[in-house]
């Protein structure tokens, strides 16, 4: 029985800590995820201002279309779905032990600016 235990990949080596050590850096991912939260209430309210705004000025008509309603609710589950990035990488920023909260500003903002000229540029294309 011992023999098949040997042989078993996913054994740990003798070299590994299994414990859970208290040098690493423990990292609670209820307040980041909290604080995301409310920042993903800002980013919906810049992104469908954005999109409503250039709706209304550039091409009305978009409104009546059902594709480009149908691919608006797409592309917000999508950015939404990219939204999950930011606490991903603060948490992982915070277990290596480099994170201060302007890096998650700074995060926070890039992100905004990358979707929103993605938005831009859908919005650009689809006018035409």
């Amino acid at each position: 029985m011992n023999n098949d235990l040997d042989h078993n990949p996913f054994r740990p080596v003798a070299s590994e800590n299994l414990g859970d050590s208290d040098d690493r850096p423990k990292v609670d991912f209820v307040p980041i995820i909290y604080r995301w939260e409310k920042m993903r209430l800002v980013y919906n309210a810049v992104l469908i201002s954005f999109t409503l705004i250039w709706s209304c000025f550039v091409s009305p008509q978009l409104f009546f279309d059902p594709l480009f309603i149908f691919q608006m609710c797409v592309g917000g589950v999508l950015t939404n779905l990219c939204f999950f990035t930011g606490p991903a990488i603060e948490g992982y920023g915070r277990y290596l032990g480099f994170w201060h909260l302007s890096l998650s500003v700074a995060l926070f903002v890039i992100g905004l600016t990358f979707t929103g000229l993605l938005t831009l540029g859908f919005l650009i294309v689809r006018a035409r």
